[in-house]
């Protein structure tokens, strides 16, 4: 699992293990409370249940297809008889980088996958999905689309600042079929009467 965590897919910071990623999602353990270097798998809902094994079975289908892909490179004696991992492009930015914006309770947020390709031309599916677990923000936020180029939320009231984060997912239909993420993470601080926004 600890190397996973440097396996660059988008949506990881290696040095931000309570995100989660295909490493899984990293906590304080309560049953050692008093020793703060003491962390542990958390619980993810996925699928319809809470669990620990969540924050790695949720992701495991698309690290093994991942690995199986490596294993084609191996062996493959031109490019095109492997797959390749598709490049999920967020609001612009082609890097892996995770992209934080601010915004204000009620503020309206537009996030687009415009751009993203299949470096073998399969076709893509762009999801979208809030990864609540990883945020601050623990009731639900809506995305205005689950799947296609472009979604958009709204900013919850909230009483201090609090983070949503939002995960693209781009999965190409190649064989074996893989994933590339990005992620956004929105930090949302109340609206104040007379505050001036500074765009971004």
């Amino acid at each position: 699992m600890m190397f996973l965590y440097l396996v660059l897919t988008g949506m990881n910071d290696p040095l931000e293990p309570a995100w989660g990623s295909w490493g899984g999602r990293y906590g304080l353990d309560e049953t050692h409370a008093k020793r703060q270097y003491f962390w542990a798998n958390q619980a993810d809902t996925w699928h319809g249940t809470k669990h620990r094994d969540n924050t790695l079975a949720r992701w495991a289908v698309s690290l093994q297809n991942d690995f199986a892909a490596r294993m084609d490179w191996c062996v493959a004696d031109s490019y095109s008889k492997a797959n390749h991992t598709p490049m999920a492009i967020l609001n612009g930015d082609k890097t892996n980088n995770i992209l934080q914006r601010t915004a204000l309770s009620g503020d309206e947020l537009k996030l687009s996958a415009i751009g993203s390709t299949d470096p073998d031309g399969n076709d893509l599916t762009l999801n979208w999905f809030i990864y609540q677990e990883a945020g601050t923000f623990s009731s639900n936020v809506t995305l205005s689309q689950s799947t296609g180029t472009v979604t958009t939320l709204i900013a919850p009231p909230v009483a201090q600042p609090r983070t949503i984060h939002v995960i693209l997912e781009a999965e190409d239909n190649g064989e074996p079929s893989l994933r590339s993420y990005r992620r956004a993470i929105i930090t949302v601080s109340p609206k104040v009467a007379g505050r001036i926004r500074n765009h971004e």
